[in-house]
C-alpha cells in the first residue's frame, strides 16, 4: 500500500470499513463462521490492533525524507534497496508507537473475544461471572490483572523499540547535577587562567 497508490486506494477503504462496523457484531459473525475456540479470539484481536498499526506505518512511509530517496536513486539504488535501507528504518518510530497502542488494545480485544467465543474459562469469562455475582473484589482483581497484562505488553514493546532504534536513545552525555557542573567549570577555567599568567 505504501508503494502503490492503486493498491492503497483499493484496500484503504476496506480497512476503514472494518473499523466502522462494531467489533461485537463482527465477533458474533466470526463465532458462526469459525466456531468457538482460539481462532475467533485471535481474529478479533487482529481486527482491533491491525488498523492503527497500518495507519501509522502508512503515514511513516508517506513522510520519508524525499531528499534521501532522491540521493539514493541518484546513486543507483533500486526500489527494493530504498525500501529496505531508507523507508523501513524511517517508519520504525511510527511502527513502534502503533505497536505500543496495539499492546494495550489487544487486551480489550482478548476480553471481547472471550465474551463471545470462549468455551473455557479466562479472565474475560471470570470478569463476567464475578460481575453477575456482584463480587466487587473479584471484578477489580480481574481488572487489575488485565491492566497489568496491558502494561507489561507496553513495556515489552518499549524495550524492543530501544533495541531496534538505538539512534533514538540519548547520544549526548547526561547533565551533571548543578554542584558538579560548577566544580567541573571551575576546574576547566583554572588551568586556562594559569596558562595565561605563565
Amino acid at each position: 500500500m505504501g508503494q502503490s497508490r492503486i493498491v492503497r486506494r483499493g484496500l484503504y477503504p476496506l480497512l476503514i470499513a472494518t473499523q466502522a462496523v462494531p467489533i461485537i457484531a463482527i465477533a458474533a459473525a466470526l463465532v458462526i463462521w469459525l466456531g468457538f475456540g482460539l481462532t475467533p479470539k485471535v481474529v478479533i484481536v487482529a481486527l482491533i490492533v491491525f488498523f492503527p498499526v497500518v495507519v501509522n506505518v502508512l503515514d511513516g512511509l508517506s513522510n520519508v525524507d524525499r531528499d534521501a530517496i532522491s540521493l539514493a536513486r541518484a546513486m543507483g539504488a533500486g526500489r527494493a534497496r530504498i525500501l529496505l535501507h531508507i523507508s523501513m528504518p524511517a517508519t520504525l518510530t511510527p511502527l513502534f508507537s502503533a505497536l505500543k497502542l496495539a499492546a494495550t488494545f489487544s487486551v480489550t480485544g482478548a476480553v471481547l473475544g472471550e465474551w463471545t467465543a470462549s468455551t473455557t474459562g479466562g479472565l474475560g469469562v471470570y470478569l463476567l461471572e464475578q460481575n453477575s455475582r456482584l463480587n466487587t473484589a473479584g471484578v477489580f482483581a480481574a481488572i487489575l490483572l488485565l491492566s497489568a497484562i496491558g502494561i507489561v505488553g507496553f513495556l515489552v514493546i518499549a524495550g524492543i523499540e530501544q533495541l531496534a532504534t538505538p539512534w533514538r536513545t540519548r547520544s549526548t552525555p547526561r547533565r551533571l547535577p548543578f554542584r558538579r557542573r560548577r566544580e567541573a567549570a571551575r576546574g576547566a577555567v583554572a588551568p586556562s587562567i594559569k596558562g595565561e599568567s605563565s
